[in-house]
């Protein structure tokens, strides 16, 4: 079996470790700010990335201050990472995703070929991607996101439950799509979009 340490005990914790014991890796615990009130191994800070050398994976998704957080660990972590696709998800052959790079891709996500992922990218369950998409770096897309073919989401994004992205839409960096929101046309950096093209500088 091979050894691996989670990194964060964020609310996806058990769905990843569920996974990753049917893929036959052997859990050793995981590393956060503080020790949680649980049966599980802590292995000490978060922020210390020479302590362990087995493949790690971060756990921790989410807005706001979630996301910055994610985003720091990512930086201190970037070595030893892996990829993990779960055995539900339909992923194209054709898809290329940055190798090693703390991708997550949930139950029961499909993606159809010639999309383009990047590192650091958490795609919850149920999310749709259409053909010829790409997903910069530090994405997270919540349950049930939809996304057209020839769209480009752009690095720091977050996209909330349940919203749809049009097909040849480019969302820029750093931005938030509410839940339920419907994008139809491209949407600038640093901007929020709640309900049908309503957007927001942030």
């Amino acid at each position: 079996m091979k050894n691996i340490v989670l990194v964060g005990y964020g609310g996806n914790y058990y769905d990843l470790k569920e996974q990753l014991e049917i893929q036959e890796y052997n859990i050793l615990g995981y590393l956060d700010t503080n020790k949680k009130k649980t049966r599980e191994n802590y292995l000490g800070t978060d922020i210390d990335n020479n302590v362990f050398n087995e493949k790690k994976i971060i756990t921790l998704g989410g807005i706001g201050k979630a996301n910055l957080q994610r985003r720091k660990i990512f930086k201190i972590h970037s070595k030893n990472l892996i990829n993990l696709i779960f055995n539900s998800a339909e992923v194209s052959r054709y898809v290329r995703i940055n190798k090693d790079s703390n991708v997550i891709i949930f139950h029961k996500v499909i993606i159809k070929s010639k999309v383009i992922i990047k590192s650091n990218v958490f795609i919850n369950s149920g999310c749709i991607i259409g053909h010829h998409c790409k997903i910069e770096k530090n994405v997270q897309l919540s349950l049930g996101v939809l996304i057209g073919g020839h769209t480009v989401i752009g690095k720091n994004t977050y996209i909330g439950i349940g919203a749809k992205i049009f097909q040849n839409v480019k969302i820029g960096e750093n931005c938030i799509i509410a839940a339920n929101s419907v994008v139809t046309k491209d949407i600038p950096n640093n901007s929020m979009v709640i309900g049908k093209n309503k957007i927001r500088r942030i």
